[in-house]
């Protein structure tokens, strides 16, 4: 570990930075697309995979409500987000 001046600077691990960015960049769109955006470019469609990165991401990490209140949230976010044409064609 190296220090910058008393700060102890950890290395950062190059798989779990790409996953934290990956994960950041889905919260995002999410949060675009459930506002209600509507989305002209292809690239900041929601794809099947980041959904459910998504929705998995969300309910390992809400420890405090109930997963059935988490999954009807969850269940209210994907139809804004398909009213809103927000989910990649396949």
């Amino acid at each position: 570990m190296a220090s910058l001046g008393g700060l102890v600077r950890i290395p950062v691990n190059p798989k779990k930075q790409k996953q934290r960015e990956a994960w950041h960049k889905v919260v995002v769109k999410v949060i675009r697309l459930r506002g209600g955006a509507k989305v002209l470019d292809q690239a900041e469609k929601l794809t099947e995979k980041e959904w459910k990165m998504y929705c998995s991401g969300i309910l390992k990490s809400n420890l405090t409500q109930e997963k059935s209140v988490i999954k009807q949230n969850l269940k209210q976010i994907e139809a804004t987000i398909k009213d809103s044409g927000g989910f990649a064609e396949l």
